[in-house]
C-alpha cells in the first residue's frame, strides 16, 4: 500500500501491496489535525500526491511516472488540506479543492510548473478543461443551471456554482473525520471570499447520499445515476445552498462561528480527534465491510 515516514512530508508509493499495509496499520491514538488553504508549491506537490496514493489505492486512476494527480480543473481550483502536527510534526493527511467557473487558481504558477516538469506524457499535455466542471462530463444538468449562470438578482448573481471535488484522505486516518474538518474549512474561507461562495455542486457514490443530505446536499432536480468518467464508478450529482444549509438547527454555523475570529488572524484552525470518536468511527468502518461481505457472498 503506501509506505509511510511519519517524520516526513514525503511518501513512497509503490504497488497496491503498500496501500494495503498502510490502511491495515490505522492510527487509532487521538491527533491534532489542522486545517488550512494550501499556497506554495511544496505543500500543493504534496496535495497532488496524497490525491495519486487515495486514488490509486481504490483504483480510480491509472499510475504515471510522476505519481501525482494533476487535471484540466486544477488552475481554477482552491486547495485545502489537513496536516497532523502532533509531536511537532507536519504530515499531510487530507484535501480537497473549490472548482471555480471563471477565477484562476492563486496557485496556478504553481501547477504550470509542476505540469511543466512532468515526465509523464498525460500530464504534460494537458489540454484546457473539457467543461466548466468535472461534473458535466458526466451527468447532464437541467437548463435551469446554465440558465442561472447568466441570471442577477439585486444586481448579484443569483446562482453562481462551484464544485467541490478530489476529497482523498490518508488511509490510515480514515477513521479521524478529516472529512468534516475539510468541510468546516470550506465554509470559513467560503465566507471570507470576495465574493462569498454559497452554491456547491458534487459528485458522490450513492452509498454517501444521506451522509451528504446531513449536511445540505440535494440531489440535482433530473439527474440520476450514471457511471462517473473516467472513474467508471456509480455517482450521483448533488447541489448545496450554504446559506439554507447553515439555518439548520445542527448545521456547521455554530462550530464555524467559535472558529472563525482564529481562522481570520491565522489563517488555519485545528481540531483534536477523541479517541472514542476514532473507535465509533473504526466499529462502524468494520459494520459496513461485514455487510459488503455477506452481499458478496450472497451474489
Amino acid at each position: 500500500m503506501v509506505a509511510q515516514n511519519l517524520k516526513s512530508l514525503t511518501f513512497t508509493y509503490n504497488e497496491n501491496e503498500e496501500a494495503s499495509m498502510l490502511a491495515n496499520s490505522e492510527i487509532k491514538k487521538p491527533r491534532e489535525i489542522r486545517y488550512q488553504i494550501l499556497n506554495d508549491y511544496e505543500d500543493i506537490k504534496s496535495c497532488l500526491r496524497l490525491r495519486y496514493i487515495s486514488y490509486r489505492y481504490v483504483n480510480f486512476i491509472e499510475e504515471n511516472k510522476d505519481r501525482l494527480d494533476i487535471d484540466a480543473y486544477d488552475p481554477y481550483s482552491t486547495f485545502l488540506g489537513a496536516y497532523d502536527v502532533t509531536d511537532g510534526k507536519r504530515i499531510l493527511v487530507g484535501t480537497m479543492r473549490i472548482i471555480s467557473i471563471n477565477e484562476n487558481s492563486k496557485n496556478i504558477s504553481q501547477i504550470a510548473e509542476l505540469i511543466s516538469n512532468a515526465h509523464d506524457p498525460h500530464i504534460k499535455e494537458l489540454d484546457n478543461r473539457p467543461e466548466l466542471f468535472p461534473i458535466m462530463e458526466s451527468f447532464i444538468l437541467p437548463d435551469s443551471y446554465h440558465d442561472h449562470l447568466n441570471t442577477f438578482k439585486n444586481g448579484h448573481q443569483s446562482f453562481h456554482p462551484y464544485e467541490i471535488s478530489r476529497l482523498a484522505v490518508r488511509p490510515d486516518y480514515w477513521m479521524h473525520n478529516v472529512d468534516v474538518g475539510l468541510h468546516h474549512l470550506l465554509v470559513l474561507d467560503s465566507w471570507l471570499n470576495n465574493p462569498p461562495r454559497n452554491d456547491f455542486l458534487i459528485a458522490v457514490h450513492p452509498r454517501s447520499r444521506r451522509r451528504y443530505e446531513r449536511v445540505g446536499f440535494e440531489i440535482i432536480p433530473g439527474t440520476k445515476e450514471v457511471l462517473y468518467k473516467h472513474i467508471d464508478q456509480l455517482a450521483i450529482a448533488m447541489v448545496l445552498d450554504l446559506e439554507e444549509y447553515l439555518k439548520r438547527p445542527k448545521s456547521y454555523k455554530e462550530t464555524c462561528e467559535a472558529l472563525l475570529p482564529h481562522y481570520k488572524e491565522h489563517h488555519y484552525f485545528s481540531r483534536i480527534t477523541e479517541r472514542r470518536q476514532i473507535e465509533r468511527r473504526i466499529k462502524e468502518r468494520r459494520k459496513e465491510e461485514k455487510r459488503k461481505k455477506i452481499i458478496n457472498e450472497e451474489i
